[in-house]
């Protein structure tokens, strides 16, 4: 028997989103980095740093590796809310 899916918690959902997006940007400001800077060494534009550090970008799990690749971050630290 399968188990019944519960829906999803949109505003949880954003929180979460916000809550990873300033810690991206946390960890930007204190390497001295730029969202340009950043965006040119993980080979994105920099609207979509942006978008993600503003919570406005469903990011995956693999777009937030690549983010965090150049800032010597891993992903499981950005999701567990230290960094």
């Amino acid at each position: 028997m399968a188990k019944e899916l519960k829906p999803v918690d949109d505003v949880a959902m954003q929180n979460d989103k916000e809550r990873i997006g300033a810690q991206i940007a946390a960890i930007r400001k204190q390497m001295g980095m730029t969202q340009q800077d950043l965006s040119e060494r993980c080979g994105m534009i920099r609207t979509t740093i942006a978008k993600i550090e503003a919570g406005r970008f469903n990011a995956s799990i693999d777009l937030l590796s690549k983010v965090l690749r150049p800032l010597g971050g891993r992903v499981e630290i950005i999701l567990s809310g230290s960094h």
